[in-house]
């Protein structure tokens, strides 16, 4: 027995110096978000004031618009997680993006599944400007080994 627990071992150890692995990022379309009208934003901040507080959490917002936004959600439904998201308010290496929230996804398959959400803030509220979502594959082949 364990000289088969050994060969195995040795085996899973010569076939992982001779595969290699290489993450591919498939960047799906972004999905512009119109900008709200001043109405619009009067509108949010009244309902903020008067309880409906997901608006004021870019997290939950993002949780929201990535779903009213895309069309194919695997996890849609869901109820809101708050640990699931990353909020980043300024990435100095992507001053570009401005404000930001993340959702990390892996599916049954093992693809890894981002979603981005852009978003800007006024007085108590949050808005999106952007949803982004990409795949990350991982391929193996010893092809892919680094020379």
């Amino acid at each position: 027995m364990f000289r088969t627990v050994g060969l195995l071992a040795a085996a899973a150890a010569l076939l992982s110096a001779y595969t290699c692995s290489k993450r591919i990022p498939i960047d799906m379309d972004d999905k512009e978000v119109a900008p709200p009208s001043q109405k619009q934003l009067e509108i949010w901040e009244r309902e903020f004031a008067s309880g409906t507080t997901w608006r004021g959490d870019p997290k939950h917002l993002a949780h929201e618009e990535i779903q009213r936004v895309l069309p194919v959600v695997p996890w849609s439904g869901e109820p809101f997680n708050p640990d699931k998201y990353e909020f980043t308010e300024k990435n100095p290496e992507k001053p570009q993006w401005g404000s930001y929230v993340i959702r990390r996804y892996r599916d049954l398959n093992g693809r890894s599944v981002n979603y981005q959400v852009q978003v800007s803030r006024h007085k108590s509220i949050w808005y999106a400007r952007k949803v982004r979502h990409y795949y990350a594959i991982e391929v193996e082949h010893p092809a892919l080994e680094d020379k």
